[in-house]
């Protein structure tokens, strides 16, 4: 699929948009990019479309696009606008998660349904990476419907 790039305020952001229908953005984990597929045909086949950004440093998206996940939210608020799509179903899988968290908390008008894939929802790296970290404060501004799976022994994410 060939991708595109938006112009935003804080740098370039690569993204694919497949499909007709409502749209699902799926912010992709670690060492992954837009062209990020894998389980999308069943939702592209039941109506949905699928937005897929690079996150900042990955494939052609600017890093200055979003040095943390305020940051990144931000930037994708930018690319929704552009696109001029209101509200998405999001996804979160791993390293993508705690930018799913951010934007869920903080601009829920944009979000009608968060799913969280095995995503890092607690600090998991040392105490100088405190960009990747999600606090608990964040986590608890979070009200629309939101599922998240992940196994018992998945040490990113908490059971409390």
């Amino acid at each position: 699929m060939e991708s595109k790039i938006a112009e935003l305020k804080k740098g370039k952001m690569e993204y694919t948009l497949r499909g007709e229908g409502p749209v699902i953005s799926n912010l992709h984990g670690g060492h992954s990019n837009c062209q990020e597929s894998f389980g999308y045909q069943p939702l592209l086949n039941s109506g949905y479309s699928i937005l897929t950004p690079s996150r900042p440093g990955y494939s052609r998206t600017d890093v200055e696009a979003g040095r943390t996940a305020a940051e990144t939210a931000a930037s994708l608020v930018e690319l929704l606008d552009y696109l001029k799509i209101g509200e998405v179903y999001l996804i979160g899988v791993s390293a993508g998660g705690p930018t799913a968290i951010y934007l869920t908390a903080n601009y829920p008008a944009r979000v009608k349904k968060l799913v969280l894939e095995s995503a890092a929802s607690k600090a998991w790296l040392t105490k100088n990476d405190l960009e990747h970290q999600t606090e608990k404060e964040v986590l608890q501004k979070i009200e629309v419907p939101t599922l998240v799976m992940h196994s018992k022994y998945d040490k990113s994410v908490s059971f409390e």
